[in-house]
Protein backbone atom coordinates (compact mmCIF):
# COMPACT_ATOMS: atom_id res chain seq x y z
CA UNK A 1 0.00 0.00 0.00
CA UNK A 2 3.02 2.08 0.44
CA UNK A 3 3.76 2.61 -3.76
CA UNK A 4 -0.59 3.38 -3.91
CA UNK A 5 -0.25 6.31 -0.94
CA UNK A 6 3.35 7.92 -2.50
CA UNK A 7 1.37 7.89 -6.30
CA UNK A 8 -1.89 9.41 -4.33
CA UNK A 9 0.89 11.88 -2.85
CA UNK A 10 2.18 12.98 -6.28
CA UNK A 11 -1.66 13.82 -7.36
CA UNK A 12 -2.67 10.71 -8.82
CA UNK A 13 -6.72 9.64 -8.37
CA UNK A 14 -5.44 6.12 -7.00
CA UNK A 15 -9.02 5.48 -6.55
CA UNK A 16 -10.59 6.50 -9.73
CA UNK A 17 -7.85 4.92 -11.05
CA UNK A 18 -8.92 1.24 -9.65
CA UNK A 19 -12.21 1.93 -9.76
CA UNK A 20 -11.89 2.08 -13.57
CA UNK A 21 -10.00 -1.49 -13.58
CA UNK A 22 -12.94 -2.92 -11.29
CA UNK A 23 -10.55 -2.95 -8.10
CA UNK A 24 -7.93 -5.20 -10.22
CA UNK A 25 -4.15 -3.77 -8.52
CA UNK A 26 -2.37 -5.98 -10.61
CA UNK A 27 -3.85 -5.12 -13.70
CA UNK A 28 -3.80 -1.31 -12.50
CA UNK A 29 0.03 -1.65 -11.61
CA UNK A 30 0.75 -3.41 -14.97
CA UNK A 31 -1.26 -0.06 -16.68
CA UNK A 32 1.33 2.16 -14.94
CA UNK A 33 4.06 -0.44 -15.89
CA UNK A 34 3.20 0.44 -19.69
CA UNK A 35 2.75 4.12 -19.29
CA UNK A 36 6.14 3.89 -17.48
CA UNK A 37 7.23 2.46 -20.65
CA UNK A 38 5.70 4.65 -23.22
CA UNK A 39 6.80 7.91 -21.36
CA UNK A 40 10.34 5.82 -22.30
CA UNK A 41 9.91 5.09 -25.62
CA UNK A 42 8.35 7.96 -26.64
CA UNK A 43 11.58 10.29 -26.10
CA UNK A 44 10.24 13.64 -26.00
CA UNK A 45 12.82 16.24 -25.59
CA UNK A 46 12.84 20.18 -24.83
CA UNK A 47 14.41 19.99 -28.48
CA UNK A 48 11.51 18.28 -29.88
CA UNK A 49 9.41 21.48 -29.25
CA UNK A 50 11.53 24.01 -31.53
CA UNK A 51 11.60 22.12 -34.46
CA UNK A 52 11.24 19.42 -36.47
CA UNK A 53 7.57 17.96 -36.92
CA UNK A 54 5.41 19.32 -34.54
CA UNK A 55 2.60 16.51 -35.78
CA UNK A 56 5.12 13.78 -34.40
CA UNK A 57 5.40 15.71 -30.85
CA UNK A 58 1.49 16.30 -31.18
CA UNK A 59 0.89 12.21 -31.62
CA UNK A 60 3.32 11.74 -28.73
CA UNK A 61 1.97 13.53 -26.27
CA UNK A 62 -1.65 12.99 -27.25
CA UNK A 63 -0.50 9.33 -26.44
CA UNK A 64 0.57 9.93 -23.30
CA UNK A 65 -2.90 12.02 -22.48
CA UNK A 66 -4.73 9.30 -23.46
CA UNK A 67 -2.72 6.96 -21.06
CA UNK A 68 -2.61 9.49 -18.37
CA UNK A 69 -6.35 9.90 -18.64
CA UNK A 70 -7.27 6.10 -18.53
CA UNK A 71 -4.88 5.94 -15.21
CA UNK A 72 -5.89 8.74 -13.70
CA UNK A 73 -2.35 10.63 -13.27
CA UNK A 74 -4.01 13.53 -13.18
CA UNK A 75 -1.28 15.98 -12.56
CA UNK A 76 0.02 14.69 -16.21
CA UNK A 77 -3.17 14.57 -17.75
CA UNK A 78 -3.53 18.50 -17.12
CA UNK A 79 -0.47 18.61 -18.05
CA UNK A 80 -0.40 16.66 -21.17
CA UNK A 81 -3.95 18.55 -21.88
CA UNK A 82 -2.45 22.19 -21.42
CA UNK A 83 0.34 21.35 -24.01
CA UNK A 84 -1.77 19.79 -26.32
CA UNK A 85 -3.84 23.06 -26.41
CA UNK A 86 -0.79 25.40 -27.19
CA UNK A 87 0.51 22.90 -30.09
CA UNK A 88 -2.87 22.67 -31.47
CA UNK A 89 -2.81 26.32 -31.24
CA UNK A 90 0.13 26.78 -33.35
CA UNK A 91 2.56 27.84 -29.83
CA UNK A 92 5.14 25.47 -29.16
CA UNK A 93 6.91 27.73 -27.25
CA UNK A 94 4.11 27.70 -24.82
CA UNK A 95 3.70 24.21 -25.20
CA UNK A 96 7.37 23.61 -24.08
CA UNK A 97 7.22 25.67 -21.00
CA UNK A 98 4.46 24.16 -19.91
CA UNK A 99 6.02 20.77 -21.07
CA UNK A 100 9.21 21.58 -19.18
CA UNK A 101 7.33 22.21 -16.05
CA UNK A 102 5.48 18.85 -16.07
CA UNK A 103 9.04 16.80 -16.51
CA UNK A 104 9.30 16.81 -12.81
CA UNK A 105 6.15 15.34 -11.20
CA UNK A 106 6.62 13.22 -14.59
CA UNK A 107 9.79 11.78 -13.88
CA UNK A 108 8.60 11.13 -9.71
CA UNK A 109 5.38 9.18 -11.02
CA UNK A 110 7.65 7.01 -13.46
CA UNK A 111 10.20 6.58 -10.33
CA UNK A 112 7.22 5.53 -8.33
CA UNK A 113 5.83 3.26 -10.78
CA UNK A 114 9.64 1.70 -11.31
CA UNK A 115 10.22 1.04 -7.78
CA UNK A 116 7.17 -1.19 -7.62
CA UNK A 117 7.67 -2.94 -11.12
CA UNK A 118 7.90 -6.56 -10.88
CA UNK A 119 9.55 -6.77 -14.41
Amino acid sequence: MEFIEELAGLGVDVEEGMNRVLGDHELYEGMLEMFADEVRTAHIRQADFDGGSLKTLTGQVRRLKGIAANLCLTPLLDAYTKTLEFLDGGQPDKAKDVFIKTLQVQRAIVNCIEKQSTV
